[in-house]
């Protein structure tokens, strides 16, 4: 996943072991569609203001047409007569190579302003506030902390060519362990900090899930500290 200084890699990814969401759950979740598939569902996004969005870069291309679908419903099958909001500009983070890591693996971010802005003041979105100190983040993130990924990706009992309509979420824990086993399964691809792991055979993103919200609740309160990114090729492990 991206971390909170920078994103991580283009394998898109689905909700795997995870629940269904509450209606109420995850109000500042998008489903982003390209031009050329307005109703298919490619990615997940984050409203962070009334005209901006965030995904992952790989989701989105500079010459791409995209149509942001607020949540105005768990089933995306319900949404299909909804307003979508068309893309007036793409900003794609720059990539770069560090370490011969995989150029698309360091900055996964991609913001997406909109022609109009979303009525956040009809209670029905809202905008999720992005952590702010990236020094202190990870000090927040304590082992019992509650981090969640949510997502319209596959699950484990969807085929490729059956997507999940429902909105499901999963616990996925980050933990300081966990770094560093995935710094040895993943070697040099895997670089702090532009880029941290969470989750695991509990709860984990899949297909799907790309460029959605990874959120931290404490005391009532959610906050954005990363996007779903890459991850191996079996979801889980």
């Amino acid at each position: 996943m991206p971390g909170c200084t920078d994103t991580s890699p283009p394998i898109s990814m689905r909700v795997y072991h995870g629940s269904q969401a509450d209606s109420s759950e995850f109000p500042y979740i998008v489903s982003l569609r390209k031009d050329v598939e307005p109703n298919r569902h490619i990615c997940g996004g984050a409203v962070i203001a009334p005209q901006w969005i965030i995904t992952a870069r790989h989701c989105t291309s500079p010459h791409d047409m995209v149509y942001i679908m607020p949540k105005y419903s768990n089933d995306l099958r319900a949404m299909h007569n909804e307003k979508m909001y068309q893309s007036e500009r793409l900003i794609n983070h720059y990539q770069e190579q560090i370490n011969d890591t995989q150029i698309n693996l360091v900055h996964d971010i991609s913001l997406v302003k909109l022609k109009e802005s979303l009525p956040l003041e009809d209670g029905r979105f809202t905008a999720i506030r992005i952590v702010e100190d990236c020094d202190r983040w990870e000090g927040r993130l304590k082992e019992n902390t509650m981090t969640m990924v949510a997502g319209w990706g596959r699950t484990e009992k969807v085929t490729k060519n059956s997507p999940n309509f429902m909105l499901k979420k999963a616990t996925a824990n980050y933990t300081t362990n966990k770094q560093q086993t995935c710094r040895s399964v993943y070697g040099k691809n895997f670089l702090p900090p532009y880029m941290f792991c969470a989750g695991g055979a509990s709860g984990d993103s899949c297909n799907g899930d790309s460029g959605g919200p990874y959120v931290m609740r404490e005391n009532d309160d959610e906050l954005l500290i990363g996007l779903v990114s890459w991850g191996p090729k079996t979801c889980g492990e």
